[in-house]
C-alpha cells in the first residue's frame, strides 16, 4: 500500500470503471485507512469483480467514487452475488471478510 495515496493508486488500477478519478480520489482520501482494511477492501472487491452481477458489465458496475463512498467492501455477500459451490475461494473470501468485519466491530 503506498502511504501517500493511501493504497488509491494500487485500488484504481484494480477497479474495473474507471470514470471520475478524481471524485473516486477525494471519497477513498477520507477513508481511515489502515492496513486491515486495506487488505479487507481489496479482498472484497477481487470478490465481487468476480461473483457480483454487477461487475459483468461497465454500465452495471457502480461509479468508483459511489463504491466507496457506499462502503461496499462491508456488504453481505448475497442477493446480487452469485456463489459457486465448486469454487474454494468463494468460502475463503467470505471467511476472511467476516473474519475482519468481526475484528473491526470487536474495536468499536
Amino acid at each position: 500500500m503506498n502511504l501517500f495515496d493511501n493504497g488509491f493508486a494500487e485500488w484504481w488500477d484494480r477497479y474495473p470503471r474507471h470514470d471520475k478519478k478524481k471524485d473516486a480520489r477525494v471519497a477513498w482520501l477520507k477513508i481511515p485507512m489502515t492496513a486491515s482494511l486495506f487488505e479487507l477492501i481489496m479482498t472484497a472487491l477481487d470478490y465481487q469483480k468476480q461473483h457480483d452481477r454487477r461487475f459483468r458489465e461497465k454500465r452495471f458496475t457502480p461509479l468508483p467514487a459511489t463504491w466507496i463512498r457506499a462502503e461496499e467492501w462491508n456488504n453481505e455477500m448475497d442477493g446480487r452475488v452469485e456463489a459457486i459451490a465448486d469454487d474454494p475461494n468463494v468460502d475463503a473470501a467470505r471467511e476472511f471478510v467476516r473474519k475482519n468485519l468481526t475484528q473491526r466491530a470487536d474495536k468499536k
